[in-house]
């Protein structure tokens, strides 16, 4: 999910007049190596899943930069922040409502956007890997700003719009019962599932 909001922040800031062409993102996974993980087997981190998850991550301009294989324009940063709850279903199906906060700085002056992402879809643990499939989905402008820009970048709105079909896969790191670590695949960026209740 984070590499399509990335992708969303890029698409805004060529329709704003930056002058980069579209972005392509790669992942560098030289010097990665997979941590030893406390679980025995795919059923037992399916079992694990089961349930409701919060989770709250930053991606500073540094990380933007790294997962970018373009250059993001000079003088421009961009930061974000992710927060919300997933609900890993019996029947392997979840549904996810996460609020992103985009930090678009450029020229001495910061412009946040605000947007709530609902998510339905399936999963699957393959291994010691999470992957989770897109059946359906919108994205909400939170505030009048975010709307307006929307409105201005028609392409960027219907970018942000979940994709039924879209694939992501997610190395499972550790599994506790209160605790899920992850790394994204695409992203290499690190996540941590925390239970509900």
């Amino acid at each position: 999910m984070k590499r399509a909001l990335l992708l969303f922040s890029a698409l805004l800031l060529h329709g704003c007049g930056s002058g980069t062409d579209p972005v392509e993102y790669n992942v560098d996974k030289t010097g990665y190596s997979t941590a030893e993980s406390d679980h025995t087997s795919a059923y037992d981190t399916s079992e694990a899943l089961i349930g409701s998850w919060t989770h709250s991550t930053y991606i500073s301009p540094q990380e933007a930069a790294r997962i970018s294989s373009e250059p993001i324009p000079p003088g421009v940063e961009i930061d974000m922040t992710v927060a919300g709850t997933t609900v890993y279903h019996v029947g392997n199906r979840y549904d996810a409502d996460v609020e992103i906060t985009l930090n678009i700085r450029a020229n001495g002056e910061t412009i946040p956007l605000k947007m709530l992402r609902r998510e339905t879809g399936t999963w699957k643990v393959h291994g010691d890997v999470l992957v989770e499939t897109v059946t359906g989905g919108t994205a909400t402008a939170l505030d009048d700003q975010t709307k307006a820009v929307l409105r201005e970048a028609p392409e960027a709105a219907a970018f942000a719009e979940p994709i039924a079909g879209e694939t992501s896969s997610s190395d499972i790191q550790s599994v506790t019962p209160s605790a899920i670590d992850l790394r994204e695949q695409e992203s290499q960026i690190n996540l941590t599932l925390r239970r509900n209740g």
